[in-house]
């Protein structure tokens, strides 16, 4: 079933009146100068006279394709029909601004008109689509209410924030897996001795470097610099040539050595501090030790024999 909707194309307001049909504002009967949007804006207003008609519903009535540059087209045609209507924001008779929601006509209004409302007419949506034609479709469940469709803009803003985070992802995953650069370090000599000098181990603390000094005859002895270029005093230590790795203990008061003849040597524990020694092993003279290492807890050591068949031999410090 059809329905035309039959309704008045005129408002009055005070000493105002405004003629859809004609498409004029006028005052006290003479016409002002009020056209295009801004005559649009002040019709949707006056045909919802009393409500908050908010900056959203003003755009999707007027510009439902555009979102650009709609914040100040619709200032423009606020600041028009004040303009018009001798009216302003500060001490509104008319349009008074609901911040951060919308407009609200506010004074008395004589006279209504059907822009853009629906009414349900047995299955059909009678829409008035202009000031002078009705345009009828058919409805579901709930028709009579305003429509819910998303506007394009809508749609657009969906679809241009899902591309956003898209990128985005793909963005921060490349960024996790492209291969690290290499940060260029710089270098700061330590020691500066004649010769070869090897063996080095930070202390536990890091304050010093422990290394053997240079590689003359075949006693080498124990020397310690700070990261500063800075002499570091230790007791007077000596190793033997082919032994040459030292082991500070925790704590960096204690260093673990190898001492002894060539091919025939035992390992020692001094104190940093007082310079006490202490053999640590009785070792066989047929095993000759290569190298060793200690526990992080200090408790053990691995010795390494440098016979044909080469052995790595577990000693518990504590039974020592």
């Amino acid at each position: 079933m059809e329905e035309v909707v039959q309704s008045s194309q005129l408002f009055r307001f005070g000493t105002f009146e405004l003629d859809l049909r004609a498409g004029e504002l006028r005052k006290s009967g003479v016409k002002l100068k009020l056209t295009g949007q801004p005559f649009q804006v002040l019709a949707i207003l006056l045909e919802h006279a009393g409500e908050v008609v908010t900056r959203e519903e003003l755009q999707k009535n007027l510009w439902p394709d555009t979102f650009v540059e709609v914040e100040h087209n619709l200032n423009s045609a606020i600041n028009k029909i004040r303009e018009a209507l001798g009216d302003s924001a500060e001490s509104p008779r008319f349009v008074e601004t609901v911040p951060r929601r919308g407009y609200r006509f506010i004074a008395a209004v004589s006279g209504t008109a059907d822009l853009g409302r629906r009414v349900n007419t047995g299955g059909v949506v009678s829409e008035r689509v202009d000031s002078g034609s009705v345009h009828q479709r058919p409805v579901g469940k709930g028709a009579g209410e305003p429509s819910q469709e998303p506007s394009r803009f809508s749609k657009t803003l969906k679809y241009s924030v899902a591309g956003l985070l898209i990128l985005l992802a793909v963005i921060a995953l490349w960024m996790a897996e492209r291969p690290r650069l290499a940060v260029p370090r710089s270098l700061t000599r330590v020691t500066f001795d004649d010769g070869l000098q090897i063996g080095v181990s930070w202390s536990p603390d890091g304050r010093f470097v422990i290394y053997s000094g240079p590689d003359v005859g075949t006693k080498f002895s124990v020397k310690a610099a700070t990261a500063e270029n800075a002499a570091h005093t230790l007791p007077p230590l000596e190793l033997t040539r082919g032994a040459r790795h030292l082991v500070l203990l925790p704590g960096g008061q204690k260093l673990v050595f190898l001492q002894g003849e060539m091919q025939h040597k035992n390992l020692f524990v001094v104190d940093l501090e007082s310079g006490a020694l202490q053999q640590l092993t009785h070792i066989p003279a047929d095993f000759d030790v290569r190298d060793f290492d200690i526990s992080p807890d200090g408790r053990e050591a691995i010795l390494e024999r440098a016979q044909a068949r080469s052995h790595v031999v577990a000693i518990d410090r504590s039974a020592t």
